[in-house]
């Protein structure tokens, strides 16, 4: 008899070890000799046992199925890099259920900002796979002036890139004199260089 050591059906990519309950020769279908054979692949494994006399005896097959994983894609509506205030719709393949890295378990997501974005979908058999994508926000309508006027009449008093409605994730600024001295360096786009 053989016993096996878990499910034998099973996703791909997994295993179940099979073991003959007793003490003699072993023969396995595989070729294999020892008591117990790890496997993997589908299939009727039978072992021959043979004791001290030279008897032998075949067990009954134990039949071995192994589910194909699910095919896991992303696919966007649009464009994976995207100016702030637009979106991305995210569609999963097909499965039978979604765990989306957000803690969404739909179809479809609507992302509204830049980052990973990571879906496990799962089949009917409970087999997974997973797929990622990353989304970026776009660049567009960033302006870095050639000068400043910081002579206190309200007007391009400072010198710092204009960014109309996109929000700057990273950003750094350093000025430097005529001579390579470092005389202005900020992380904050929103503030600016008065010239001293």
């Amino acid at each position: 008899q053989i016993v096996p050591d878990g499910p034998t059906t099973f996703c791909q990519g997994k295993s179940v070890t099979l073991t003959a309950d007793s003490t003699l020769n072993y023969k396995w279908s595989t070729d294999e000799t020892s008591q117990s054979i790890k496997v993997s692949s589908a299939g009727d494994y039978v072992v021959t046992v043979t004791n001290e006399n030279g008897c032998s005896a075949i067990s009954l097959p134990t039949t071995i199925i192994v589910n194909p994983l699910p095919e896991a894609m992303i696919v966007p509506d649009g464009p994976t890099t995207f100016c702030l205030g637009e979106n991305v719709i995210l569609t999963a393949s097909e499965a039978q259920s979604y765990a989306w890295n957000s803690g969404q378990t739909t179809l479809s997501v609507d992302i509204t900002s830049p980052g990973v974005n990571v879906v496990t979908v799962t089949d009917a058999s409970g087999c997974e796979a997973t797929d990622t994508t990353a989304l970026v926000i776009c660049a567009e309508d960033i302006y870095i002036p050639n000068a400043f006027s910081p002579n206190r009449d309200g007007t391009n008093e400072v010198f710092r890139p204009v960014t109309g409605s996109n929000v700057l994730l990273n950003y750094n600024i350093m000025i430097y004199n005529r001579w390579g001295q470092l005389i202005y360096e900020s992380d904050n786009y929103t503030a600016g260089w008065n010239g001293t």
